[in-house]
């Protein structure tokens, strides 16, 4: 699956792959909780879609060049979110 191996990349998380019935999940655990990636050609990104933070422990720089070394595009810089981080 195209978005585990991006998201193993950017944010240096294992992702593992399972099967239930005829779908593949990608699964990201995070001691504190855990992201699940569904696929469904159903559903595509847009640009007036959801917005997700990910922790990348504090190695920001590197997961934008990741990102964009894997194919990602980056849209706005990085920024600071108050409290909850950069």
């Amino acid at each position: 699956m195209r978005a585990a191996d991006f998201y193993n990349v950017v944010l240096d998380r294992e992702v593992d792959l399972s099967e239930f019935d005829e779908f593949t999940f990608a699964t990201i655990d995070y001691s504190s909780g855990g992201c699940c990636l569904y696929p469904d050609s159903d559903h595509v990104p847009a640009e007036h879609g959801l917005l997700v933070y990910f922790n990348v422990d504090g190695r920001l720089e590197e997961a934008v060049e990741q990102c964009v070394k894997m194919g990602g595009e980056v849209v706005q810089d990085t920024h600071q979110i108050g409290e909850f981080g950069m």
